[in-house]
């Protein structure tokens, strides 16, 4: 009897010594959480310096997309930089490879009727480790693998639950395809996870919809909702205060944000029981004091970067987050998007991609230069940089986009 009241008394002492110290300003907590994931990591804004890490101008490039007649670039839909290569996806479903630089290189896939061509082109991924990109065309229901200069290497088949009806994919780094998906789902699950093992294989449905909407409702309460850098893919959910990480055929917790607000757990199973939209949704989350969730991902191989309302001395205000993956720490500052803190002049016009500890923002020609003639005062610190000097006293309106570039550290 005197030793389980000795271990009780232990158990509770232990408790509240933890309790105690986690209560000491607001640091870095760590919880058990699952046996694949061993803690998550809560990120609380009390705790970060307010800073901007941005603005460093060696960090900075400018580049303008080689046009041939190879290489007319539509609206860009898409863009990845890996090993020193850009590609470039466009609405017109064409891929588009091109150097550091910005010199045109060479076209990848084809749209066409023959047996090696693809019928429509719906996303693409770029494969380091193979040398390969993996084009996906759900109408022929096949994988087309290339290497970087576009010759064909091989064609997988595509499992009959792949659905051209995602917004975002990422790979990752054990050779699987977490995709993200907007819209309405049968299943109501925000990702589906699939192998590309001999065939694209459907792995699992991860992350319910914390919400049903009626068919055809728009579910978009931000954008990018997905990023990797060169160890792992990262994840957000909607009206979530979570950041997924993938980890062995699953979408799992790493981090919690805590901005100040409310949680919002049950107005969520209120709305999803009165099935709300989305706008009315975040209304009612932001007058209520609860957290919308967060927004806007970009991932490097320092920073997880992110955008959210936060709470701070009784005001609210919209931030960028940078949490520093290895030291597990962070800063933010009040921005509108990531790219209009980047490139602030464009007035947002511009869109903004992240990969290989780079940030990418591009630009249409003609929008760059309507809006450098129109505020010219305000690109003054751009034109001291030797590049964006060059391009504009040669760039014409029908010329291909414009990149900005910002590599860390």
């Amino acid at each position: 009897m005197k030793f389980l009241l000795k271990y009780k008394f232990c158990l509770i002492l232990a408790f509240l010594l933890f309790s105690c110290k986690n209560q000491e300003g607001k640091k870095e907590v760590r919880i058990s959480n699952n046996d694949r994931i061993k803690n998550f990591i809560k990120i609380d804004i009390d705790s970060l310096e307010r800073k901007n890490v941005f603005f460093k101008r060696k960090n900075e490039r400018y580049i303008k997309l080689e046009q041939t007649d190879e290489s007319v670039v539509g609206v860009i839909k898409k863009i990845e930089y890996v090993d020193d290569l850009i590609f470039v996806f466009d609405l017109n479903r064409k891929i588009f490879v091109f150097d550091e630089k910005g010199k045109f290189l060479n076209r990848i896939s084809e749209i066409g009727q023959g047996p090696d061509e693809q019928f429509s082109i719906v996303d693409f991924f770029v494969d380091s480790r193979n040398k390969q990109v993996g084009v996906i065309d759900t109408r022929r229901r096949e994988i087309f693998n290339y290497t970087y200069t576009g010759k064909l290497k091989s064609k997988i088949p595509i499992d009959e639950s792949f659905s051209h009806m995602f917004n975002y994919l990422e790979l990752t780094h054990d050779g699987n395809l977490v995709l993200y998906k907007r819209k309405q789902d049968t299943i109501n699950h925000e990702y589906s996870l699939y192998s590309l093992k001999g065939k694209c294989s459907l792995i699992r449905k991860d992350i319910p919809n914390v919400m049903n909407y009626p068919v055809g409702a728009s579910l978009s309460i931000g954008d990018r909702p997905l990023s990797s850098n060169n160890k792992n893919v990262y994840g957000l959910s909607r009206f979530s205060d979570s950041i997924y990480i993938y980890n062995g055929g699953r979408m799992l917790p790493k981090y919690v944000f805590d901005g100040g607000f409310k949680s919002n757990s049950k107005i969520l199973r209120k709305l999803k029981a009165e099935n709300k939209y989305p706008k009315e949704a975040v209304k009612i989350l932001g007058n209520g004091g609860y957290s919308g969730g967060l927004i806007h991902l970009y991932c490097t191989n320092k920073y997880l970067i992110f955008s959210t309302f936060v709470r701070q001395k009784g005001k609210r205000e919209y931030v960028e987050v940078f949490w520093e993956l290895e030291n597990n720490k962070g800063s933010f500052f009040e921005g509108i998007y990531t790219y209009r803190n980047l490139f602030d002049s464009l007035s947002g016009v511009g869109n903004s991609f992240a990969g290989n500890n780079k940030i990418i923002v591009q630009i249409e020609a003609y929008d760059l230069i309507e809006d450098v003639m129109q505020h010219k005062e305000k690109y003054a610190h751009n034109f001291e940089h030797p590049d964006f000097k060059e391009i504009m006293d040669n760039i014409k309106e029908e010329d291909n986009q414009v990149l900005y570039i910002y590599e860390f550290e």
